[in-house]
C-alpha cells in the first residue's frame, strides 16, 4: 500500500471521528422523533408572587364568673398544735364557702406549706403552716359576700381575685371574623398601591393571644359594709397572618 493511500485512509478516520464529537451533544439533547426538547420554566408555587399581612380581631367580654384563692395561716410552737388549729379554721372555711353555693368542683386546694421559724441564732422557736384554697364564683354578685363570709370563718389571706367569661365561643368566633377583615383589607391596598389584583389565600395562620384582659373598674360603695368588688370589661384578641397570591 502506498505512502498516499495510507493518509488517505488516515485523514478520513481522523474527519470521521471529530464529526462523531460534533454531533453527539445533539443527539443528546434530541427528544423522541429527532426533535431537540427545550427546558418549560416551573410553575409550582414557588412561582407564586404573594401578599402576607397580619390581621387582628379584638372584641369586649363581659365576665361572668370570679376566682379567688383564700389562705389560713397559722403559727405556733408546737406543730402538731399549730397543725390542728389550721385544719380546723380551713375546714370551717370550705364549709362556708359550700354554705355561699360555692359547688365542690370549683374548690381546689392549691397549697400547703410547713415552714420552720428560726430566731437571730438559728434557734427553732416554731412553725408557720399556711393552706390555700381556690375557689370559684359563678355568680358575681356574691364575690364581695363571699371574701366576707371566707375571712370571718377564719381565712386570713385573700389574692389571686380574678375575672373570665364561662364561654368565650362566640367572642373567639367575632374576633377571628374581625381579624381575617383586617388582614384582606390591607391585602387589597398593597395590591392596590402595586397595580396587582389580589387572588386566593395561599396560607393562614393563627394566634389566640392569652387569657383576655380585664379592666376593673374603681370599687363602688356597697350596702351593709359587704367588700365591694367590680368584675369591669375584658378584651380577647385574635392576630392572623394571610398570605395571598397577587395576579
Amino acid at each position: 500500500m502506498s505512502r498516499r493511500t495510507i493518509a488517505t485512509i488516515a485523514l478520513a478516520g481522523v474527519l470521521a471521528l471529530t464529526l462523531a464529537f460534533a454531533l453527539r451533544p445533539l443527539a443528546q439533547s434530541a427528544g423522541p422523533g429527532g426533535m431537540a426538547a427545550a427546558a418549560t420554566p416551573g410553575t409550582g408555587d414557588s412561582g407564586l408572587r404573594t401578599v402576607s399581612v397580619a390581621g387582628e380581631g379584638r372584641v369586649t367580654i363581659t365576665p361572668d364568673l370570679a376566682t379567688i384563692t383564700f389562705g389560713v395561716e397559722s403559727s405556733g410552737a408546737d406543730l402538731a398544735v399549730a397543725q390542728a388549729d389550721n385544719a380546723t379554721r380551713t375546714q370551717a372555711v370550705i364549709a362556708r364557702l359550700k354554705s355561699l353555693n360555692i359547688a365542690a368542683n370549683d374548690l381546689q386546694t392549691t397549697g400547703y406549706n410547713i415552714q420552720p421559724q428560726y430566731d437571730k441564732d438559728q434557734r427553732l422557736t416554731g412553725y408557720r403552716i399556711v393552706n390555700t384554697v381556690r375557689a370559684v364564683v359563678r355568680d358575681l354578685k356574691n364575690v364581695g359576700p363571699t371574701i366576707d363570709g371566707a375571712v370571718n370563718a377564719g381565712a386570713n389571706r385573700v389574692s389571686g381575685i380574678s375575672f373570665d367569661a364561662a364561654n368565650k365561643d362566640e367572642a373567639t368566633r367575632r374576633a377571628r371574623e374581625a381579624a381575617v377583615a383586617n388582614a384582606r383589607q390591607k391585602a387589597e391596598q398593597y395590591a392596590q398601591l402595586t397595580a396587582m389584583t389580589l387572588g386566593g389565600v395561599t396560607q393562614i395562620s393563627e394566634t389566640v393571644g392569652g387569657a383576655p384582659e380585664y379592666r376593673t373598674a374603681a370599687p363602688a360603695s356597697a350596702a351593709g359594709g359587704a367588700t365591694p368588688i367590680e368584675p369591669g370589661q375584658g378584651s380577647l384578641t385574635i392576630t392572623v397572618q394571610i398570605s395571598y397570591e397577587l395576579k
